[in-house]
This record gives C-alpha cells, sequence and structure tokens, in this order.
C-alpha cells in the first residue's frame, strides 16, 4: 500500500504525540543550556596597532601599472611582516621578554591573531587570553618586540613602530550563547522525532481501517470486526454482554418489576 504524506496526516501525528515531542524538546534544551553553561570561560583581548614605514622603489613613473606594482609591493611587505611576527622565534623573544619583565615563571595561555588593515600601512595584533591583566600585558609585550624583532631580522631600524597603544580590556571579548543553543536544541528536539514519526508513518504498509482496504482495492467492504478490547469498558452501561442484550445494570425480578 502506497501512503501519501498529506497535511491531515501531519496533523494527526502531532495531535497525538505532542506530548512526547514536547518532552524530548524541554529535554534537549535544558542539557544544551547546562552544556553551554559548565564550557563557556570568559576571555579578555587587548589590540594594538604596528605601522609599517616601507619606502617603495624609486620610480618616477606615473602608469596605473607603477601603481599597481607598489600596490602590490606595500601588500607583500605587510604580508611579510606579518608572517615573520608568526614565527617560533619571535614567540621565543615575547615569552622571555614577558617572563623578565614581569619577574615570574607562568605563561598564561592566549592566542594571538594579526590583521592587515587594507589600504592603509597598519595591521593589529589581538591578544586573547583568560584574564583581563593578562590579554593587555601579553599585548604590550608583543608592542615593544615586534619592532625589535623585525629589525633584527631584516637590519632595517624603525621599520615598525606602534601606531595605537594596546588597550586594556573592560568587558569579555566572548559572550555566553546559553539561551540561544537552549533555542537551537528545543527546535532540534521537537522536529526531530516528529520527522522520525513522519517517516515512520509513511511507509507503515499495515491495514488499519476500511479506508486503507479501500486504498488496495475496489471490492466493496462488507463488514467490519469491532474491536472489543475497547468496549470492554463499556459493559456496564449496555448490558451483560456490551451491546444491549440481556440485562442491564438494574436487575428485573421474577414479576418483570425493577427493584
Amino acid at each position: 500500500m502506497k501512503k501519501e504524506l498529506t497535511l491531515a496526516s501531519l496533523v494527526r501525528i502531532l495531535i497525538r504525540w505532542w506530548w512526547l515531542f514536547l518532552a524530548i524538546a524541554i529535554l534537549f534544551a535544558a542539557g544544551a543550556f547546562f552544556y553551554s553553561q559548565h564550557n563557556y570561560h570568559e576571555t579578555y583581548q587587548s589590540s594594538t596597532k604596528i605601522l609599517v614605514k616601507f619606502t617603495p622603489a624609486a620610480n618616477t613613473s606615473t602608469t596605473v601599472s607603477s601603481a599597481i606594482n607598489e600596490i602590490t609591493y606595500a601588500e607583500k611587505v605587510m604580508n611579510t611582516y606579518v608572517s615573520m611576527l608568526k614565527t617560533n622565534d619571535f614567540k621565543a623573544m615575547a615569552r622571555d621578554a614577558y617572563l623578565e619583565k614581569y619577574e615570574t615563571t607562568r605563561f598564561p595561555r592566549f592566542s594571538v591573531n594579526f590583521s592587515v588593515i587594507e589600504e592603509t600601512q597598519l595591521f593589529q595584533i589581538n591578544v586573547t587570553t583568560y584574564d583581563m591583566e593578562a590579554s593587555y600585558r601579553l599585548c604590550e609585550i608583543y608592542a615593544e618586540c615586534a619592532p625589535k624583532y623585525i629589525e633584527q631580522v631584516t637590519g632595517n631600524p624603525e621599520e615598525l613602530s606602534v601606531a595605537d597603544s594596546p588597550t586594556m580590556p573592560t568587558a569579555p571579548a566572548n559572550s555566553d550563547h546559553g539561551m540561544r543553543n537552549a533555542l537551537i536544541a528545543a527546535v532540534f528536539g521537537f522536529v526531530a522525532p516528529f520527522a522520525i514519526f513522519v517517516l515512520v508513518d509513511l511507509f507503515d504498509v499495515s491495514v488499519k481501517s476500511a479506508d486503507d482496504l479501500k486504498s488496495i482495492c475496489n471490492y466493496p467492504i462488507l463488514g467490519e470486526i469491532p474491536d472489543f478490547e475497547r468496549h470492554k469498558g463499556n459493559r456496564s452501561k449496555y448490558g451483560k454482554y456490551g451491546y444491549g442484550y440481556g440485562y442491564g445494570s438494574r436487575n428485573t425480578g421474577s414479576a418483570g418489576k425493577t427493584e
């Protein structure tokens, strides 16, 4: 028997099993919320901007091609310096400077991101840690060490300079997405089981009613066998045998009078 997905069948499944779908949605939402709360850690970000004072190659030409060459050269210089600051040698230099300046043996866990600001000679350094003061201190170390390291490698002094001093973070850089994750999980927890029930109903080929039988063949239906189990509870209402035959709930005496 081939079934078709209709709006009536979807509504029927929704009405019948809405309590189960709602319970699963609540369970998913609660799990997602508590998981988000448990794994959420505040992070703080400090940033600084570095100016690259490169000098393009001498060229008196004012053609379009020469302008494009200058732009290409500037991009290469910026990207080269950023790549140099990502090397292990510079990381070791920044680490040693941090431990020496703050007289500590503990180096905080952090992540650093470099981004070139388009159409400028600036690139930005973002340092993120789990501690507000540590992020500021590390960003300050990076701002101090970057010009020194580039000068040490290239031999050209004053190639880099700090254009914007590091900022002290005042609020977490990340947000707690517990409610958002709970909402997404609730929607998934409601839709997923509903879709499963729809698929099960769609591929169910068993015959449950006269209408199902008519969809298979065109033979006339002579009659239906009632569900006796469902009518067991109605015997007291309709009689001893459940269908109005025999004695009702009130007994009749030998004279036919109702007691």
